[in-house]
């Protein structure tokens, strides 16, 4: 991403990493380790993957080149990751992180110099 807004000529291109992650482990009593056992059980019980219905997970496949006769096989394959993980919370055996490593990159348009 850095490099493509070099590209289009913008300068002074920074990124900066959102670090933020929530430890998961029994007994899930803080408000991030609740919040994410509530969001997966509730993705599990609306099948949805990464947040998306199994037709816009379907369509976001195979718009990225994806196979249609591939594609039962991994939607079943990531709901039944998320059933395992509602299991581990249900018995109390779950233990993860939740987050990931999300990017910002900002960049300024050459000529649109700022004054003081």
């Amino acid at each position: 991403m850095p490099g493509l807004f070099v590209a289009q000529g913008l300068v002074e291109v920074e990124v900066y990493v959102n670090d933020k992650t929530t430890p998961v482990f029994p007994p899930y009593r803080a408000r991030g380790q609740h919040a994410f056992a509530e969001d997966v059980r509730d993705r599990v019980a609306r099948r949805l993957c990464n947040n998306g219905s199994e037709a816009d997970t379907r369509r976001l496949y195979l718009a990225g080149g994806g196979l249609e006769h591939d594609f039962a096989v991994h939607f079943a394959r990531a709901l039944a990751s998320l059933e395992r993980i509602v299991h581990g919370l249900n018995d109390s055996t779950y233990h993860g992180v939740s987050g990931g490593a999300f990017f910002f990159v900002a960049g300024r348009k050459t000529g649109r110099e700022t004054t003081a």
